[in-house]
């Protein structure tokens, strides 16, 4: 009986000590107080960058440099563009035919150092924690490129995290077609996972491994109008606070949509694309805010295959293509 007690009492004590031991790991790394209040403070996020080089995502949603006192911070004495997105900007998706159009565009434009903040899998959350980053540690740009689109429905299946109270989400809302036990146990996930470090740095590990073996596909089909618009508003609410920094700091905002195969293939626009696109809109009516969309390029290759290796991942001719387009619109945004 003694034992068992023990045994028990011991789960917790154990989970316990390795997350104090992970926190102190990851803060020997990060040199970032702010790991020691995630959990405690709903305002502090806590992501995986990059696991190979132990590279972690740390930031207060609150913390800022004042607007009119920060000291501009560049590597070089050009003006500074920093993209941000998910795989399609990240690049490099396409074996040994592959670049990015970030890394296109600094060679085409020595005028601009262009700094590539894109992260494969990643959404409108990550790129406003990485720009917040950031700015927070006095690196301001002259424009910012934000390419979200395609990864903007994890949310719908990984769960809300920045915009949640924003949202007032119900709890049924994603419940969809799982079962009690299924669903209670995805709460119970995501739970956990606002208050651990060493749990979220586990479920990263395993998502990744799971990746590696199976190929994971959104299905649009799966989602309801509502859940979409819901995806749709997550990316409103985070890309007007990135607008609202441009606006402090004085830097140009530009939203960028880049085109997939299926509509290089002139393949009807889903209903997902319609609902965001009607976001981007309003979006880019605000102060230093563009839009420039790619699918109203005029391709010089109008041979998918040539431009895509899968639906939305592009070749060198393809990131090639996107960074002449955006190079033909550089000059005219940051003077405007």
């Amino acid at each position: 009986m003694k034992s068992s007690i023990y045994f028990f009492l011991s789960i917790p004590i154990t989970f316990f000590l390795i997350e104090i031991l992970i926190r102190f790991l990851i803060w020997c790394i990060s040199i970032n107080f702010f790991i020691w209040t995630y959990g405690i403070d709903s305002s502090v996020n806590f992501e995986i960058e990059n696991l190979k080089e132990l590279d972690f995502l740390i930031t207060h949603e609150h913390v800022l440099v004042d607007g009119d006192e920060y000291q501009q911070i560049k590597e070089t004495n050009l003006p500074e563009i920093w993209t941000f997105g998910g795989s399609t900007t990240a690049g490099f998706n396409c074996g040994d035919n592959s670049s990015s159009w970030p890394n296109e565009l600094n060679r085409l434009n020595l005028d601009y150092n262009v700094k590539n903040f894109a992260k494969n899998g990643s959404n409108s959350d990550f790129a406003y924690h990485k720009l917040l980053e950031n700015i927070n540690k006095g690196y301001i740009p002259d424009l910012v490129i934000w390419a979200g689109r395609v990864n903007e429905l994890d949310v719908l299946t990984r769960g809300f995290k920045r915009n949640k109270e924003k949202l007032n989400l119900p709890n049924d809302l994603l419940k969809g077609g799982l079962n009690n036990l299924t669903y209670n146990l995805k709460t119970i996930d995501k739970t956990i996972k606002n208050y651990s470090v060493f749990y979220v740095l586990l479920d990263g590990i395993i998502f990744r491994l799971r990746n590696k073996i199976i190929q994971l596909d959104t299905i649009l089909d799966d989602f309801t109008t509502d859940e979409l618009k819901l995806a749709a508003l997550n990316y409103k609410l985070n890309t007007k606070d990135a607008i609202e920094l441009a606006e402090i700091y004085d830097f140009k905002f530009t939203i960028l949509t880049i085109i997939k195969k299926e509509e290089l293939d002139n393949i009807t626009n889903s209903n997902w694309d319609n609902i965001l696109d009607n976001e981007i809109i309003q979006l880019s009516k605000s102060a230093n805010t563009n839009w420039i969309d790619t699918r109203q390029y005029l391709y010089n290759y109008k041979i998918s295959d040539d431009l895509f290796c899968d639906e939305v991942h592009q070749t060198l001719i393809g990131n090639k293509q996107i960074a002449k387009y955006i190079y033909d619109s550089i000059d005219k945004i940051i003077k405007k």
